[in-house]
């Protein structure tokens, strides 16, 4: 009996400064634990716990954000609502990236504030230099609006052979909506089956643009997939290099990381065409 009671009183004892030491780690603060210190914790469980809930699709802006959030785990994080990594900035409409933020000015592939710049970037940033996708998380970071862009504004033909504008293929005509989409639609679109017709009508009702067509109806029809340079460029290394008439964006670019909406986009924004498929 009395062995009982000793092995009770031990366990009893090794549960309660067990719980003693966890409610220390929780409150931290009253025990001399910094709480700058707690808060590095909970950002790196945090940035993990994204990281294994991040699918395996994700898009080039949201890996954009995942970067910002592992950038911040090497600094002392500050109660400040930039370092929070929420959907409250985020537009609410199909944005603009085909120009400058409200309030700049295009100066080749650069965008020059007027002088109401009140975001956290310099005076002059090179914009259009970067995919899509890549100028939605600069105009994040850099908390600069952009303006909408208007479906009654695209004078083109449209390019419905494969995903709306900034939407990710992830297989063959299966389509995952960006990471700002906030239409009444669900983020997956299987397209395989529809028809052009369908398609229109389901970019009306679900607040997307298909992009624009470039000369598919010439019998040419780009493939983005291929590790190619824009018709005219040549091959340096990493880089694809413009001929020395180019006149648009960066003369010098690099596309291994561009998925094909990206390479589209960055088609329709500074003038050059990918090779057609053979």
């Amino acid at each position: 009996m009395k062995l009982c009671v000793c092995v009770f009183c031990v366990v009893s004892f090794r549960f309660s400064n067990a719980a003693h030491l966890r409610r220390e780690s929780i409150l931290g603060s009253t025990m001399g634990v910094p709480t700058d210190a707690i808060a590095q914790e909970s950002l790196a469980a945090a940035q993990a716990s994204f990281d294994s809930a991040a699918r395996p699709w994700a898009t080039t802006y949201e890996e954009d954000l995942l970067r910002e959030l592992r950038k911040a785990i090497g600094t002392t994080p500050t109660v400040e609502t930039e370092m929070r990594i929420t959907t409250d900035r985020l537009p609410t409409c199909q944005p603009d990236v085909d120009n400058c933020p409200i309030g700049w000015v295009r100066r080749g592939d650069r965008c020059v504030s007027e002088g109401m710049n009140e975001g956290v970037c310099s005076e002059e940033l090179l914009f259009f230099t970067l995919s899509a996708s890549q100028r939605l998380a600069m105009a994040r970071h850099c908390r600069l609006p952009l303006s909408c862009q208007q479906p009654e504004a695209v004078s083109c033909d449209l390019d419905l052979s494969g995903c709306p504008r900034f939407w990710r293929e992830v297989k063959v005509g299966v389509c995952h909506a960006p990471q700002f989409y906030d239409g009444s639609c669900p983020q997956v679109l299987d397209a395989r089956n529809m028809s052009d017709e369908a398609k229109g009508s389901w970019s009306t009702k679900c607040g997307t643009m298909w992009p624009c067509q470039d000369d598919a109806a010439l019998g040419c029809v780009r493939d983005y997939h291929l590790d190619a340079c824009p018709v005219g460029w040549r091959r340096s290394g990493m880089d694809c290099v413009a001929p020395a008439s180019y006149v648009g964006c960066h003369s010098i670019q690099q596309f291994d990381k561009f998925g094909p909406s990206d390479k589209r986009d960055w088609e329709q924004s500074c003038g050059a065409h990918f090779p057609c498929s053979s």
